[in-house]
């Protein structure tokens, strides 16, 4: 019988209970192999490691290492100087 990969929910439940967050999240709940189990097995031996102070930084680490997930890059916020040029030069247009 062939192995059927966990539908999304599967992975996300099991990536949101054991403290992923954020869009970090969603990439890794699309990757192709990653399975609630997995995510549990490596959550598990990351619990079991004294050194660890940040569990879910070092499950997402880890997971992205082993299924080459490119984290996801979030915008910067935008600084009060840009956001005063952006409205003069939307002042202007109008």
């Amino acid at each position: 019988m062939k192995h059927r990969p966990d539908s999304y929910d599967a992975v996300f439940d099991a990536l949101r209970a054991c403290g992923i967050r954020g869009p970090n999240l969603h990439s890794l709940a699309h990757s192709p192999g990653v399975t609630a189990a997995i995510v549990r097995e490596e959550h598990d031996a990351i619990l079991n490691d004294p050194n660890v102070r940040n569990v879910p930084a070092v499950l997402f680490s880890v997971l992205r290492d082993r299924f080459a997930v490119e984290p996801t890059k979030q915008s910067s916020p935008i600084s009060d100087d840009v956001r005063a040029l952006s409205q003069r030069i939307e002042a202007l247009r109008r």
